[in-house]
């Protein structure tokens, strides 16, 4: 790396220090931004205010230094285009740091009004060592109201020898009457080959090789930020050999949770997003990639492919047998268990939740849902129907009720459908508190787990035929004082 002396110390640079752009022609995809800012440098009328804004490590406060730069050079160039010359002594002590008028401020901790009020009693003062002074105030949205209704002041009339630039990566959250007295510039996130691009000759000045391989991982992790892609080609190149396969997820991996999905082998997929867990992976974070990969197979399935440089696995089996709809459900669960996230627990339920629900509702029908009315059917030979209707009679005379009332479609040892004859009965039926008590009691009658499901059908319950053969050792039919008795109990009064 790059070794710089002041004062007699020295000093290491980290790769995204020591590789940041010195000149405005070595930054890459802001080609509008640098036109306009050179154009008016060269003209000698530069702006006194200006409003970055984009996502992180884009390249905002290295563009804001650059502007800095220039606007204190003492020799700077105007061909082809303008350039600091990066030589005297303000462009020296900027790119060393130590610059007595350029003035860098975090509004993340130095947000309030006094801090603004530091910043008015001393801009007034002429420049120590340069032609101006150069406030940069990153993070600008982060100033509380008071502070930004006085930094609005300092823009509406600034000393000629005073620049503001300020940076955010939430433009929405600084006050429309700040942004109206700036410039502003909307810094884009580079393409895949772009950080390609600059990474490729990261490599080349390290004389370090790196496969495609690599470096593509590299650009998508790194979500279109310079400074995390060349953080993680330092690490690489520092000799850590396993920094791919520590911060990228591979694609086997995914294809398997998505093969256990099909499956419908909940255990397996349960016991892999513990094991992803225990080798102390950050689970938001690998659910982050995870929906990055079914988004890829997503937009692969409808025909959008190659989309900002990512490619995928076309022999990937899951991508081949998974549906367009599973693959949508999948997302749309993942996406809510990231928010489950924060509230959590238990840091694996969030995932482990979304995986029963994915896999239950993965699960086919054994028949075909026909269009004709359903038929009253015969209770299963191998579910206890009535067992279990008089088990949750102690928790609760309602729910026995509404089971006295339906049938059972069918039972395969596993997965109990009931009939409902009524709508609010179904929806009583699937309400989660009703719901559990129900599966626990035929969980103790069958001694495996049961999941429950109701069906609606087109036919009303006829109240004579409630007596069916299947049912009449649970209770002959019941007159209306009986069902208010047995539904209210002693809480009915004479009225």
């Amino acid at each position: 790396m790059v070794e710089l002396y002041h004062s007699d110390c020295r000093k290491i640079l980290m790769f995204y220090t020591e590789y940041r752009p010195q000149k405005f022609n070595e930054l890459i995809g802001a080609d509008h931004i640098i036109s306009a800012i050179t154009g008016a440098l060269a003209k000698g009328l530069p702006a006194h205010a200006y409003f970055f804004y984009g996502s992180r490590g884009i390249g905002k406060t290295t563009t804001a230094r650059l502007l800095a730069k220039a606007l204190n050079c003492e020799n700077p160039t105007n061909s082809p285009s303008f350039e600091p010359c990066g030589k005297c002594q303000s462009c020296l002590s900027i790119y060393n740091g130590n610059h007595l008028d350029l003035i860098e401020i975090d509004a993340a901790s130095n947000r309030g009004i006094e801090n603004i009020r530091d910043i008015k009693e001393n801009v007034v003062l002429a420049p120590s060592m340069g032609k101006n002074k150069v406030y940069i105030i990153d993070e600008v949205h982060m100033l509380t109201t008071e502070a930004s209704n006085a930094l609005l002041k300092l823009l509406e009339e600034p000393p000629t020898h005073a620049y503001f630039i300020l940076c955010t990566t939430n433009p929405e959250k600084v006050i429309d009457t700040i942004k109206s007295r700036c410039q502003q510039f909307q810094f884009k996130r580079p393409t895949i080959n772009e950080l390609k691009q600059k990474l490729l000759k990261i490599a080349k000045d390290k004389r370090f090789e790196i496969t495609e391989d690599q470096i593509q991982k590299i650009s998508k992790s790194a979500k279109g930020a310079y400074r995390e892609a060349e953080t993680l080609l330092e690490q690489l190149i520092n000799g850590n050999s396993n920094v791919i396969g520590d911060m990228f997820e591979t694609n086997s991996d995914y294809k398997y949770l998505g093969e256990m999905i099909l499956n419908s082998d909940v255990a397996s997929a349960i016991e892999h997003i513990n094991k992803v867990y225990t080798d102390g992976n950050n689970l938001e974070v690998w659910t982050e990639k995870y929906i990055s990969y079914l988004r890829g197979l997503l937009l692969a399935k409808v025909g959008v492919k190659n989309l900002s440089g990512e490619f995928l696995d076309q022999d990937d089996g899951f991508m081949k047998k998974a549906s367009l709809d599973l693959i949508q459900k999948m997302v749309k669960r993942f996406t809510q268990a990231l928010f489950e996230f924060k509230t959590a627990i238990i840091p694996t339920l969030p995932l482990e939740m979304a995986l029963i629900d994915l896999l239950i509702e993965n699960i086919p029908d054994e028949k075909p849902v026909s269009s004709a009315p359903l038929e009253i059917p015969v209770v299963s030979r191998d579910f206890p129907y009535k067992k279990l209707i008089e088990a949750v009679k102690p928790h609760n005379h309602s729910i026995y009720l509404i089971l006295y009332s339906c049938d059972v479609q069918s039972f395969d040892g596993k997965y109990l459908t009931l009939v409902a004859y009524y709508s609010f009965h179904k929806e009583r039926v699937m309400s989660m508190k009703v719901k559990d008590i129900i599966q626990a009691e035929a969980e103790k009658l069958i001694g495996s787990p049961v999941v429950l499901k109701c069906e609606l059908s087109d036919k009303k319950l006829d109240a004579k035929k409630l007596t069916d053969k299947n049912l009449k050792s649970v209770k002959e039919p019941m007159d209306i004082e009986e069902v208010f008795e047995k539904v209210f109990g002693d809480d009915m009064e004479e009225s």
